[in-house]
């Protein structure tokens, strides 16, 4: 299950938004945004709504997105963002694909 995760990447992300430091406004927003974003999916999850496996896997891949860019700019915490997201993905993407995976119908002649 993918909580952990989750809730690893929302408080990676949500002290952005109380001290930016150097980082833009609107990016420290969109990451904290993000955090929350994982935060919603985690509780979505732990509370077994439907669809919650996609909205985790989203805000995993989305992330997986942000923390290249974020490794390609040399940017601090880009490594460990990578490596929640990551297992994010991991995670969560079984997950989907069992849940999702329809057979394809017999044919008959």
């Amino acid at each position: 299950m993918g909580v952990l995760p989750l809730v690893g990447l929302a408080l990676f992300h949500l002290p952005t938004w109380m001290s930016p430091g150097g980082t833009p406004a609107a990016l420290a927003s969109s990451i904290t945004l993000l955090g929350m974003l994982g935060l919603a999916a985690a509780v979505a999850l732990i509370r077994r709504s439907g669809g919650a496996e996609v909205a985790a896997l989203a805000v995993g891949a989305v992330n997986v997105i942000a923390a290249l860019i974020a490794l390609a700019a040399d940017l601090e915490g880009a490594v460990l963002g990578l490596v929640i997201s990551a297992t994010i993905v991991a995670t969560t993407l079984p997950l989907v694909l069992t849940r999702y995976r329809h057979p394809a119908p017999l044919s008959r002649p």
